[in-house]
């Protein structure tokens, strides 16, 4: 949740400066009593150090409740009472009225906004900028899920931007000129990347029940991620504190940054969508959705059909309509890196797709198996086609590819013979070209891990579907051997 660098180093300062300054004037919160400081991180922009060595048990960031902002807060300032009055028919969201909040609140003088020093100290730029049509970063997500769910989001918060907006202008609403749409998804962004889920909290503890919004805790979202960080998360109805779990393996030592965990598992997509970062060679990422084309000809009867058939033959797949002809089908487990043998969800939704009929691995013929194997193989390619990063790959190096394939054929054929299975050798992808600025990097990290993940599972059925040619090939020469063996027995029995 760090700031993304911006500004002069100067200027930056002074904002870490005001900020602890705040902290421990309105709130009682020393960072040198908890061994910390603030300032620039060489990651991602601000962040927390030790200045001494922390232990297990030690406190990372604490802010008593009274520094927490959120809807609730906000409700019962003067700035929140005359914006619900003025939008009382637009039936405003209490997360929204908070959005408003930071963005009239960061222009004022602190004497008016008690939390000024802290929204100055938020990102100044949009920190999920990479979704709200930057051009370093749009060229990298076409193709991939985040591209449509990004269009949709800006269409929407566009629409009840200019709603809210229109309404605040009609009524002579004083500082309506602030409320930009660029600085809406501002406050959105930060909300977004920042905010504590409000079930985190006691009952109550956030304002009204029928009226809380998640809630942003100064100090605590200071901490940037690191996926091997082990803390424990403490909010109680005074304060909400970090602290490092007292089962860690160890501390930090002065000069170390502190981090925090956002959430386990998270992939290059969910911290794009949710952080607006990526982080390189991430093995959380995942493919959790493949699209398939129906064969050409397929009636949209047909279609209903085998959609209607897959959904029963596999309840834990989400399988959807996208388009005539496109049948989308969210695995119940995502393909990942490194990928040595297809899923057999996927074979079974392939060949269901692509031929009407299911696929069982330990009865089908070798004929079935590359049939399975070849569709998979052909819905994968064609994702890996649409992205940018797909578009992005030298033709030599798909001509490589096919002439190592060429030369692996032997080596399959002999591994079929020896009863083993042997799956293709696949040389390490190309690093992903440079992308302008930290937006461009973070879209160009997802699209090229994502990339990986197709063109590695793309090559595994590729290899299963030639295995299974070679198997059958081989059955086909077994089997006329026994039949000239046979037909020769006879000749001679009668001679």
């Amino acid at each position: 949740m760090g700031d993304q660098r911006s500004g002069d180093d100067q200027e930056a300062a002074q904002r870490a400066e005001d900020f602890q300054r705040w902290l421990l004037d309105e709130h009682k919160v020393s960072l040198s009593e908890l061994g910390l400081e603030l300032r620039c991180s060489q990651s991602r922009g601000f962040g927390v150090f030790a200045t001494r060595q922390l232990g297990p048990g030690s406190t990372l960031a604490e802010i008593p409740s009274a520094g927490i902002l959120h809807a609730g807060r906000v409700r019962e300032t003067a700035f929140g009472k005359q914006v619900l009055q003025l939008l009382a028919r637009c039936a405003l969201a209490p997360e929204e009225l908070l959005w408003l909040y930071m963005i009239w609140g960061r222009a004022q003088p602190q004497e008016s906004c008690p939390w000024r020093a802290y929204l100055r100290s938020l990102p100044l730029e949009d920190p999920l900028a990479a979704l709200h049509g930057c051009a370093a970063s749009a060229q990298w997500l076409s193709g991939t899920p985040l591209a449509e769910a990004a269009v949709a989001q800006l269409v929407e918060q566009r629409a009840r931007h200019a709603r809210l907006l229109a309404v605040l202008g009609d009524d002579g609403f004083p500082a309506a000129e602030l409320f930009s749409f660029e600085a809406w998804l501002w406050a959105r962004s930060c909300y977004v990347s920042r905010a504590f889920g409000w079930r985190a909290f006691p009952e109550g503890s956030l304002g009204d029940p029928g009226f809380q919004s998640d809630a942003l805790c100064p100090f605590l979202d200071a901490l940037n991620h690191n996926r091997k960080a082990q803390v424990e998360f403490v909010f109680s109805p005074h304060s909400a504190q970090i602290l490092l779990a007292s089962s860690a393996e160890g501390g930090y030592e002065a000069g170390d940054e502190v981090f925090m965990l956002y959430g386990a598992g998270l992939g290059n997509e969910g911290l794009l969508s949710r952080y607006g970062f990526s982080l390189p060679r991430n093995p959380h990422d995942r493919v959790e959705e493949v699209a398939f084309h129906l064969p050409p000809g397929t009636s949209p009867s047909a279609a209903a059909e085998r959609l209607a058939a897959l959904r029963a033959a596999l309840p834990a797949v989400v399988a959807t309509q996208a388009a005539p002809g496109l049948i989308t089908v969210k695995l119940s487990e995502g393909l990942r890196r490194r990928v040595d043998e297809t899923p057999v969800e996927l074979l079974r939704a392939a060949s269901l797709l692509a031929s009407g009929r299911d696929y069982d691995d330990l009865e089908a013929s070798c004929a079935e198996k590359r049939d399975a194997a070849k569709a998979t193989a052909a819905a994968l390619r064609g994702m890996l086609r649409g992205t940018a990063a797909g578009k992005a790959q030298p033709r030599s190096g798909l001509l490589l590819a096919l002439r190592r394939r060429r030369r692996t054929r032997a080596v399959l054929q002999a591994a079929l013979k020896s009863g083993q299975r042997k799956t293709s050798s696949r040389p390490p992808p190309p690093p992903p070209p440079p992308a302008a600025g930290a937006t461009g990097r973070a879209a160009a990290l997802y699209a090229w891990g994502r990339r990986r993940i197709l063109r590695d599972a793309a090559s595994c059925a590729t290899t299963e579907a030639e295995m299974a040619q070679l198997a059958a090939q081989m059955h086909q020469g077994e089997g006329g051997e026994e039949q000239e063996a046979e037909e020769q027995s006879e000749q001679e029995g009668d001679e």
